[in-house]
């Protein structure tokens, strides 16, 4: 889960947690004064009673009923039953009153200090309350039903829930918008830092407010991209010195040994020894090139010159050198497809680099197989150029193909063979250089299948 989405589902928590504390509070102050207003209501409409009964004379409960129809604080299904003294009835309205009734012990312990008693009995709400008067004291019991408080704190209810609903989607789009807003700068150093590579090192994140978390961060980063860098320009510059330092006298001890093995004196032990010599000072000449070919393809690709060349020619250029330094190699190149434009065999690229690519994997398929021989395919398909390397060869172990691309990395099966792990790697890297894509398909003991392909210049 990215950080955009964890910071949006954590506000929208954070908004509906507060939002459902605050609606359960302003329910609960609703409810409570509600039910305060009601016995309140409740209370009055009983001691008015009361006093009509007790201190009017002539007033009874026909009376009292009439009363109450009349009444604009009539409460609804309201019940009512009046004691006297000795907690004889001596009021009850209706006459089918079926109330539930406190005992005459809670009656009893009603007193001017305490004076009333609640209670509810099913829906209904109920007061029982202590009236004094000249005679005596008296007991009022009264239940009524708060219809239209609870429906208003029923839709109070509904309407919390809604609005907290409604509060909760807009918090989840308001937090989406502004982690995304927040996250912005991090946002554009993923897609600056994703540019870089190691051929463009001198790139920096940009760094809007310094002060800032994200601004530190960005400074911290570029301050390791500059030690990357620097270490980056002294593994080059080691490499491409060294490489340059050792061909030179690798070249003249091989032209040496060449003018040695002329003398027709040696003695053949001398002739095998020099031989294996010649040999070896080849294979660090090899290394030395393939070393100083790597450090090439790792600059700035900016420092690298492009031109327009038919991608046939090069393959043909690289096949003749090829075949020139290993006279027993078989390269046959043919076509698939032969398009009618030659701007379809055309790529953008540099010579020197797509030779030495495609020199590698020729030279690989003919090292690795018996007869020393490899077939290349090139055809056109939409806009790009697909060359196809095909041998027979010992092929690579399972497990190996996406490792033979790494430098140095040479498969288990390989090691009888002189090399180094370069070449499939030097051409990875010129393939990656020229916008194009290598990819592997091989069989232990039954060949390889290299294919590159680049896109046309048009």
């Amino acid at each position: 889960m990215t950080i955009r989405n964890r910071l949006t589902i954590v506000f929208t928590l954070i908004v509906t947690i507060i939002l459902v504390v605050f609606s359960s509070f302003i329910y609960w102050v609703a409810a409570e004064a509600r039910e305060d207003s009601f016995h309140h209501r409740m209370s009055n409409k009983a001691k008015n009673t009361g006093r009509y009964l007790t201190k009017v004379s002539g007033v009874n409960g026909d009376l009292i009923k009439n009363l109450e129809k009349n009444s604009s604080t009539t409460l609804a299904h309201s019940k009512m039953i009046i004691y006297n003294s000795k907690f004889e009835i001596i009021f009850q309205n209706p006459a089918d009153n079926k109330l539930r009734l406190p005992t005459q012990e809670q009656l009893t312990n009603l007193s001017s200090s305490k004076p009333e008693l609640k209670y509810d009995d099913g829906e209904r709400e109920v007061i029982a309350l202590y009236y004094q008067t000249d005679q005596g004291p008296y007991y009022i019991v009264f239940g009524a039903i708060d219809e239209e408080g609870l429906e208003d704190l029923q839709t109070l209810k509904n309407t919390l829930i809604i609005g907290t609903m409604a509060a909760t989607l807009l918090s989840l789009l308001l937090g989406f918008l502004f982690s995304g807003q927040a996250l912005r700068p991090i946002s554009l150093m993923v897609k600056e830092i994703d540019a870089m590579n190691e051929s463009n090192l001198n790139a920096r994140v940009s760094v809007a407010v310094e002060t800032d978390e994200i601004g530190q961060l960005a400074s911290k980063f570029n301050q390791l991209l500059q030690r990357l860098q620097k270490a980056f320009e002294l593994q080059r510059g080691f490499i491409s010195n060294a490489s340059h330092e050792l061909r030179t006298p690798l070249t003249v001890m091989a032209g040496q040994l060449d003018i040695a093995l002329m003398n027709k004196d040696l003695d053949s032990k001398t002739v095998i020894l020099l031989e294996s010599l010649l040999e070896e000072i080849k294979q660090l000449n090899n290394l030395s090139n393939g070393l100083l070919n790597l450090a090439q393809t790792e600059i700035d690709i900016s420092k690298i010159t492009f031109s327009k060349w038919r991608v046939d020619e090069l393959v043909w250029q690289a096949k003749e050198d090829l075949e020139k330094a290993h006279p027993d190699y078989t390269i046959q190149v043919d076509y698939r497809s032969l398009p009618d434009e030659e701007s379809r065999l055309t790529i953008s690229g540099n010579d020197s680099l797509l030779k030495t690519c495609f020199g590698n994997i020729m030279d690989n398929g003919c090292k690795y197989s018996a007869n020393h021989s490899v077939k290349v395919w090139i055809e056109t398909k939409d806009n790009s150029i697909l060359l196809s390397f095909e041998d027979n060869g010992i092929g690579i172990p399972d497990g190996d193909t996406s490792k033979v691309i790494e430098s140095f990395y040479r498969s288990s099966n390989a090691y009888s063979y002189l090399g180094h792990g370069i070449g499939l790697s030097l051409s990875n890297k010129i393939t990656t250089i020229h916008k194009g894509h290598l990819s592997i398909d091989s069989k232990q003991n039954q060949g390889t299948k290299v294919q590159i392909t680049i896109p046309a210049a048009g």
